[in-house]
């Protein structure tokens, strides 16, 4: 059939072969620029041959049979994925940066604060509004109240004679005008007073705007970049990035010093913060955000007390082994309003492959120097005894709760057993015993015992 097309072509007239040749110059030049306009799917789909290919070629090779032409289809995807690659940065730069990607999301963020500055500012006119709108109300009845005062003093009495009513003309006048120059008297002091309080209500607040402007809410700018913000946390796996920067204020209702080093404190968050809460945090921790300062924050972010207001900015992140959500790490905090301090991943941490038993002992600031911290940890997480679904150990029950036959035991037999079933000083479902004794019902191994020493044995 190609045979009979070429021959054809061959037979041709001169200009029909010329004509022919633009023809398809032209279409290959159109469907040329049509793949290169769409480079992104072309490497997208030379990426999936390529993948196939190699399942095959890995396939007959582990099966020692002909590779046929797997071999040159894997190569000429691969040199088009590169090629295409290439162009697609070159076309969409803006789609294939990550200097890109960092620029959207900080706009994003900038967006989220003007949003909200925004909203506060539209709360704080409207409440304003409201207020001067009631001034005016309590106003106006001591206003009306003095008028028909005066006028009651100016109405004749209906019951004087003729001859009295002529004699008391000319005083009536006179008091007509001294009641009206009252009114008037009246009603510029009155707008003097009202002018004086616009004034000093508008200076007050132009002092509070000052005071805002000037007190030491923590800033955005503290937030290392996005690459960076988990540098010094210890195991980062457990953590799962909701916001790379992200502000949060409250009221502090509790602080625990974990034996991690870490300062647990619990949040209860302005009205406006609300979001960032999660189920876990309404279940497992009263409510409450929680907020993390790490044995590095110690000497750089002062230790909080219950009660004080505590503005932070950090992670949004949420703990996958507690399934709650947390600022962590903490980047800048204000206690009270006062001075904004400082603390970033520059100030050093822990290393990635440390767990809770070692994070703090592990803890080296920027000059190798041990990190200063905040003492050693002791308390346990507050969470409720009820949630047995989620990852939180649970205390095993001690010798005096334990039955006669158990107590009367040897030793040998009240040694914990690998195995499930002979373990029975171990709770239902339990899968590991802690390093501190306690027990653990994640369905999996990874972080499994990580705020409790590690895992001293698995029961399955």
């Amino acid at each position: 059939m190609l045979e009979n097309i070429l021959r054809r072509i061959t037979a041709l007239p001169r200009w029909a072969k010329i004509l022919l040749s633009l023809v398809l110059l032209v279409l290959a030049l159109i469907l040329a620029l049509f793949v290169i306009l769409l480079a992104p799917f072309v490497a997208l789909t030379s990426f999936l041959v390529l993948l196939l290919a190699a399942s095959i070629l890995i396939y007959r090779v582990v099966r020692r049979r002909p590779l046929r032409r797997i071999g040159p289809v894997a190569l000429a995807s691969l040199v088009v994925l590169i090629t295409f690659s290439g162009v697609s940065h070159a076309l969409y730069p803006e789609h294939f940066s990550i200097q890109a990607y960092k620029q959207a999301y900080k706009d994003a963020h900038q967006a989220r604060l003007e949003e909200q500055s925004r909203a506060e500012a539209e709360a704080k006119a409207a409440e304003e509004a409201k207020a001067a709108a009631e001034e005016a109300d309590q106003d106006s009845p001591v206003e009306e109240s003095g008028k028909e005062a005066g006028l009651e003093e100016v109405v004749p009495p209906e019951e004087e004679s003729s001859e009295s009513a002529a004699t008391s003309e000319p005083a009536k006048e006179v008091t007509e005008e001294e009641t009206t120059q009252e009114e008037t008297t009246q009603e510029e002091t009155t707008q003097e007073e009202t002018t004086q309080e616009e004034t000093t209500q508008e200076e007050t607040t132009q002092k509070a705007e000052s005071v805002t402007s000037q007190s030491a809410v923590p800033s955005t700018s503290a937030c290392p970049p996005v690459d960076q913000v988990l540098n010094g946390v210890y195991h980062p796996e457990r953590l799962k990035v909701l916001d790379f920067c992200l502000e949060a204020s409250g009221t502090v209702a509790k602080v625990l010093h974990e034996k991690d080093g870490d300062l647990h404190i619990r949040l209860t968050l302005d009205g406006q913060y609300g979001s960032l809460l999660s189920e876990g945090n309404n279940s497992k921790q009263h409510g409450d955000l929680v907020v993390e300062h790490m044995a590095r924050d110690g000497g750089h972010l002062t230790e909080p007390k219950t009660g004080d207001h505590l503005d932070v900015v950090g992670a949004w992140v949420t703990d996958t082994e507690h399934s709650w959500n947390e600022i962590h790490p903490v980047f800048s905090a204000s206690l009270n309003g006062k001075t904004e301090e400082v603390s970033s991943p520059k100030f050093g941490g822990s290393p990635a492959n440390d767990r809770a038993r070692d994070a703090a002992v592990d803890c080296s600031s920027e000059t190798a120097q041990a990190c200063a911290g905040y003492g050693k940890g002791t308390d346990s997480l507050d969470e409720p005894p009820a949630s047995n679904a989620d990852n939180t150990p649970q205390q095993a029950p001690s010798k005096s709760q334990a039955s006669p036959s158990e107590s009367q035991a040897s030793p040998s037999e009240q040694q914990p057993s690998p195995s499930p079933s002979n373990d029975s000083a171990a709770p239902a479902g339990a899968t590991a015993r802690c390093n501190d004794g306690t027990y653990s019902t994640s369905q999996n191994r990874k972080g499994t015992c990580s705020r409790h020493g590690g895992v001293a044995q698995w029961l399955r």
